[in-house]
């Protein structure tokens, strides 16, 4: 039976597990303002429960870091509400008990994230990588950052690295290397793989952060790692990436194109949680940012080169496309997709542009609270008594 799934117009968590991980009824709102395109998010299933003093030892423990770079470098790392709300909650708070284990397992084991340009992804990449290792409760613990070139590998793996030494707490658990983080006490590594010759060794994943999806040519590390995670209670694989053209038959176009099919239902895989910010061209209308780490003074340049020059703002008009062909006719499906529309494949098109006028509902706070049997879900306080969103007590 498939399992409902959480639409674009609801959070992916419950409403007062959010107020619980103490965010504010403008912090949501602004959460919502920044919601992606499409969401995956089917964890919710028969079984499974939020637990908010799990997603709660996730942002405490990325927010326990500083940041290393730039114009709030050495200052607090504090979680924008859209990272918390879309990313960082639905992935490490929903939990379903393993019989066979005894104990709660997480349910998200793989993520798609994409994400514009300029919008914290390393920063979010090297928190995400740093919980695995540190704050997962699991014994020897092996984490990796993977990219299609070691540099791009390394950019991740070494901003966890400095990450890691802004915590004391942290300084006094791990031993940092040049190409390791090392915590002797566990047995848990952190460290960058860029080719399929550096496992050779084999792999027992616990966690990865695959960057830059679109750059892999080959699908042989990525195999590597997916393989590699068999002997784990509760592994994660998280794609965080920019957009793409999307080539059919590329790894990129693969998983973008699997995220959309678990959003829409066409498959069911509570395992699998994506998010897409992206433009909607089939309305006309632009996935809202989620927060970027631009400064005022850039955003404001590149808004006027924008307006003066329309070329220049061209390329980053749409997030992602991508192009099949239909017969012998090349076919941009920048045109024909739509947020709640089956994804278009060689030899099947159909136009799914909605009549002129007419626009995709905008979430709020007050919406949330209405009934919905596909939001209404079980979820575990901070203080361990059960409880349910503010819209099933009516």
């Amino acid at each position: 039976m498939m399992t409902e799934t959480f639409s674009t117009e609801t959070l992916p968590v419950p409403l007062d597990a959010l107020r619980e991980l103490g965010l504010s009824e403008d912090e949501i709102a602004q959460a919502l303002a920044s919601r992606p395109l499409v969401v995956a998010a089917q964890a919710a299933a028969p079984g499974a429960y939020f637990d908010v003093a799990a997603a709660h030892r996730a942002v405490d423990a990325i927010q326990s870091f500083k940041h290393t770079k730039g114009r709030w470098g050495n200052s607090r790392l504090k979680l924008s509400p859209w990272q918390i709300v879309w990313v960082i909650a639905p992935i490490f708070g929903w939990l379903a008990f393993d019989a066979e284990l005894g104990r709660p397992v997480r349910v998200i084991r793989s993520v798609w994230c994409e994400v514009p340009r300029k919008s914290g992804k390393c920063t979010l990449s090297s928190g995400i990588g740093l919980v695995l290792l540190l704050a997962d409760r699991e014994i020897g613990a092996e984490v990796y950052a993977a990219a299609g070139s070691l540099p791009q590998a390394e950019r991740v793996f070494d901003d966890a690295k400095r990450m890691a030494l802004t915590s004391r707490a942290v300084r006094g658990r791990v031993e940092v290397l040049r190409g390791l983080i090392r915590v002797p006490r566990t047995g848990g590594i952190f460290r960058a793989l860029s080719k399929i010759a550096e496992t050779a060794h084999g792999l027992n994943v616990s966690g990865a952060i695959v960057d830059e999806v679109h750059v892999h040519k080959r699908r042989d590390l990525i195999d590597a790692i997916e393989t590699g995670t068999g002997a784990r209670d509760q592994p994660l694989i998280v794609y965080i990436t920019t957009a793409d053209e999307g080539v059919e038959g590329s790894i990129y176009n693969e998983k973008h194109v699997y995220t959309r099919r678990c959003a829409d239902g066409i498959v069911d895989d509570p395992a699998h949680y994506g998010v897409i910010w992206a433009a909607d061209e089939s309305d006309g209308e632009r996935s809202p940012r989620p927060a970027a780490a631009n400064s005022r003074t850039f955003m404001s340049g590149t808004a006027r080169a924008g307006r003066s020059r329309p070329s220049y703002a061209e390329p980053a008009r749409p997030f992602y496309s991508w192009r099949t062909t239909a017969g012998n006719r090349p076919v941009d499906h920048r045109l024909i997709c739509t947020r709640h529309g089956s994804m278009p494949e060689a030899n099947r098109t159909r136009e799914l542009r909605r009549p002129p006028g007419t626009s995709h509902p905008r979430p709020t706070v007050d919406h949330l609270r209405s009934p919905s049997r596909s939001s209404v879900q079980p979820f575990r306080g901070s203080e361990g008594q059960t409880g349910t969103p503010d819209r099933q007590r009516g």
